[in-house]
């Protein structure tokens, strides 16, 4: 699909997209709607599963219009008859409709992994003093399932891939969630901070 029904809860909230297209030659070329602007934050990334191989992207932005709308993304070339796969989180600070986030200096990443029952997700390191939002996605050849990495939250959507997150990280971390059976995988992450 290329569109996705959301509710945008509040003013100054984070809504960070995860996009996986299996196409070799589309990329994402915007995303419209949501309640907010978006800006890709990494990607486009091509991951290394069995075919057919992929596309993945990270695109985020601040709400400033809340309630119910449609996110949608364009190709650099016809999306017609390519699997696209999106999954979209809100995250607030809590600081209300001024809130302004930023990615961590260049606290991103994306990375393949190899043939594993473990999901590794990039490890990423706060600027020094900062304590960030770690959001990874991770597309997962078989079943995701939610890993023990200390402080990390665990979602699997309805293909079971795998979005962790954690709201309070300032030091390294390098989370891991895990798929059965056995698979390769591929991962993205970032680090962003909230402030006003």
């Amino acid at each position: 699909m290329t569109n996705l029904a959301v509710t945008s809860g509040n003013v100054g909230d984070a809504l960070v997209l995860a996009i996986h297209m299996e196409s070799t030659s589309a990329t994402i070329s915007s995303v419209t709607g949501g309640g907010t602007t978006w800006r890709r934050v990494v990607g486009p990334f091509a991951d290394n599963l069995t075919l057919p191989h992929g596309d993945d992207e990270l695109w985020g932005g601040i709400i400033t219009t809340t309630g119910p709308s449609v996110i949608s993304v364009s190709g650099t070339s016809s999306l017609a008859g390519v699997n696209t796969f999106l999954d979209a989180q809100e995250f607030s600070a809590g600081l209300g409709a001024s809130t302004r986030w930023s990615v961590d200096g260049t606290s991103w990443g994306a990375q393949n992994n190899t043939w594993s029952p473990a999901v590794r997700f990039p490890t990423l390191t706060p600027s020094p003093g900062s304590v960030d939002l770690y959001f990874g996605y991770a597309w997962v050849a078989n079943a995701g399932s939610a890993g023990t990495t200390p402080g990390f939250s665990y979602l699997m959507d309805h293909s079971a891939n795998v979005i962790t997150y954690n709201g309070a990280v300032s030091g390294s971390v390098s989370p891991v969630a895990a798929q059965s059976p056995w698979g390769w995988s591929d991962s993205m992450a970032i680090l962003v901070k909230a402030s006003l």
